[in-house]
Order: structure tokens, then C-alpha cells, then sequence
């Protein structure tokens, strides 16, 4: 499994805070029970499963153990258990726990993962039966960039790619959505100039004007193509 981000990375991403609420309102009502979130990175999107769920059992997860000591540091409580998981190592899913979570979030984790097959298979397995697997994955591998590269992307998907894939691992799909259409332009624009980096000041100005953008998008562009797909699996 890749790297996520660094550190400096996530910050920047993490003040992006319109579009990040905007990202959350798009599945946490699929969100209860015992939760499981993977990839937590500086717990930006920990922070509101915490607050939304405050009666549950919550497992944060990163790739390594000095991120696993960040989250702990931050988060760990007698509800709130932080642990490591390399999406590709069986032992990380075992030591999580088999049949065990109601609700388990993978957001823009699993184009990092080498065999993300077997990482659906897995997270299968340690759902509860009626458990649900969210989902957010970037989609068209003709908009794959230097910059895929930079994040440690192994892949793009198509929607046709993660249906057969989730089905093939036992799932049942209960919905599947393009999510940031307008996001496609500047992706376009990265690849063509083999930009590599995020521009903190571009993210600023997208981020401000994401209070009028996900309007359009919401309404009508979301419909047509997106640059991520947001994905609703049930465990039947």
C-alpha cells in the first residue's frame, strides 16, 4: 500500500473545510453502529464521525505506526481506538476483527492500495451481515496524471471496474454517484501542465467558492461525470 499524503499535504487539504463538509454530506448518513474508519490521516474527517456518532465504537486506522501514535495522541478514548492496517496484509485485518463493524469508510484510499480486490474482500469480512462499505474513489483513467503518480495512485477507476470488483467480493450496491464534476477542469489543467503538487492558494479559492459551485454540481453536472465516485455497498 502507498502512502497516502504527507503531512504538509494533508494540511493543506485540511483547510479546504467548505469543501471537505460538502464531501461528508455526501455519505454520513450511511454512517451508525460500530465504525470503522480507514485511513484516518490527521483526523479530518475522524473529527465529524466523532461528534456525529457519539454513542459508538469508533476504530481510526493509518498505514504507520507513527501515525497510529499522532492519532492517539489526539483521539484515543475509552470509545475511540486507534490501530494500524495495511490494506494489503491479511494479519491487519484479523487483528481489527472478523464480523465486527456496522460501518466501515474508506475515502480515497483504495487507488493506493496495490490489491484493492482483496482489500473488498477483506473489508467484507470484517463487516457485521447489513454492514456498509463507503466508498470514495477517483474515477476516469483518462484524466490519471503526474500528479495520480505524486499521490501514490495505482489506478482510476470507472464505474463499471468498481461494481464488477465489489460484487466479485460479495457486496450488494446500493448506490453509486459522481462527485465533483467542476473538479475535473482543474485536474485537466494538472495534467496538462504535469503539475504534481496541490496549489494551496488554488484550493483556497476553490474552497471559497464552494458554496455556489456544489450547486451546480449537486443539480446538474454530478449527473453527467465527476472526478470521484462516492460508492454505497451493503454486506448481504
Amino acid at each position: 500500500m502507498n502512502e497516502i499524503f504527507d503531512s504538509s499535504r494533508l494540511e493543506v487539504l485540511g483547510s479546504a473545510e467548505n469543501f471537505i463538509e460538502w464531501a461528508y454530506s455526501k455519505y454520513k448518513s450511511h454512517i451508525q453502529g460500530n465504525i470503522l474508519e480507514i485511513s484516518s490521516g490527521i483526523g479530518t474527517y475522524s473529527k465529524k464521525i466523532i461528534s456525529d456518532n457519539p454513542n459508538s465504537s469508533i476504530t481510526l486506522t493509518e498505514y504507520s505506526q507513527d501515525d497510529v501514535k499522532k492519532l492517539k495522541e489526539e483521539f484515543e478514548t475509552d470509545r475511540i481506538k486507534c490501530k494500524k492496517i495495511d490494506m494489503n496484509v491479511k494479519e491487519d485485518y484479523q487483528a481489527l476483527g472478523y464480523d465486527k463493524f456496522d460501518t466501515i469508510i474508506c475515502s480515497n484510499v483504495l487507488e493506493h492500495v496495490e490489491k484493492d480486490q482483496f482489500a473488498l474482500e477483506q473489508c467484507f469480512s470484517i463487516l457485521k451481515k447489513k454492514g456498509k462499505l463507503i466508498l470514495i474513489i477517483p474515477q476516469n483513467p483518462n484524466l490519471f496524471s503526474e500528479q495520480d503518480k505524486e499521490l501514490g495512485h495505482f489506478r482510476r477507476y470507472t464505474r463499471e471496474e468498481i461494481i464488477i470488483k465489489s460484487q466479485n467480493a460479495g457486496y450488494e450496491l446500493l448506490n453509486i454517484r459522481n462527485f465533483n464534476a467542476l473538479g475535473v477542469l482543474g485536474w485537466k489543467l494538472n495534467k496538462k501542465s504535469k503539475q504534481t503538487k496541490n496549489n494551496p492558494k488554488m484550493i483556497t479559492i476553490f474552497n471559497n467558492l464552494i458554496p455556489i459551485l456544489k450547486k451546480i454540481d449537486d443539480s446538474f453536472t454530478s449527473k453527467i461525470f465527476g472526478l470521484s465516485l462516492i460508492v454505497i455497498l451493503e454486506k448481504t
